[in-house]
């Protein structure tokens, strides 16, 4: 009889159709159920991930929780589930909102992530988003983000490095660089990095790239670049409305 290790592998290699097995992420939720009965950490962080998507299963968010805390508690230095699980408590999914427990859970993620890049880059966001939103430190997440964004280059990461360089959040004060960031999270779709470029690039006399940059953010939908651009169409036979930007 297979041990929870074993049966732990075999749902990997059927969820992810590695090792010659086909992918069968339904035949991968059965194995993983075995395996997570037996204690392993692993198995039950991914029926959190089944119960979250509810792909096979049916949704259950408040499962999904429970799976990932289980996983936790039997190791506590698996950074997947203190990841998953600090995500739920931030977003106040099946459990109730708590953003100190998911602060601690995504440090704790971040702590015992490093060899793992995706979840070490979500979860140093995570942290940095914690920091800036709830705890009103804009500065001391500045490293967090930068983490995040050279890690796993996370386009929200990139563009919140760019807004602390362009601001002096925790970081010397530099446009040059607040630049170069919203461009790396504009070039990966971020409408909000698109209009940022676009606002500098004005601001210092690139006016048509600008302009270009802030077209890109408004068909995406992003509300500022769209009135922004309005007013660049007003502005062209008004110079005096450039001091919008």
């Amino acid at each position: 009889m297979a041990n929870e290790v074993e049966l732990y592998n075999i749902g990997y290699c059927y969820y992810t159709g590695t090792n010659d097995y086909p992918l069968n992420k339904r035949k991968a939720f059965e194995y993983f159920r075995q395996s997570a009965e037996l204690g392993h950490s692993d198995a039950m962080n991914y029926l959190g991930i089944y119960y979250r998507s509810g792909e096979f299963v049916s949704t259950d968010k408040r499962m999904a929780a429970t799976w990932f805390s289980k996983a936790l508690d039997a190791n506590e230095k698996n950074p997947f589930p203190a990841y998953n699980l600090a995500l739920m408590y931030h977003n106040g999914e099946g459990i109730p909102q708590d953003k100190e427990k998911a602060y601690h859970l995504a440090l704790s993620a971040v702590k015992n992530g490093r060899a793992a890049n995706d979840i070490y880059a979500n979860a140093c966001f995570l942290v940095g988003v914690i920091l800036m939103e709830y705890y009103d430190n804009t500065p001391e997440a500045f490293p967090y983000f930068e983490a995040a964004a050279k890690c796993g280059n996370l386009r929200a990461a990139w563009h919140n490095v760019g807004h602390c360089y362009e601001n002096g959040y925790g970081v010397q004060k530099s446009l040059q660089n607040a630049y170069a960031s919203y461009r790396k999270a504009a070039e990966l779709g971020f409408a909000q990095s698109m209009d940022a470029c676009g606002r500098i690039l004005i601001l210092h006399g690139s006016k048509e790239e600008g302009r270009m940059w802030i077209t890109k953010a408004a068909k995406l939908g992003y509300q500022p670049a769209i009135k922004r651009l309005k007013a660049l169409n007003v502005a062209d036979g008004n110079g005096s409305l450039w001091d919008l930007f």
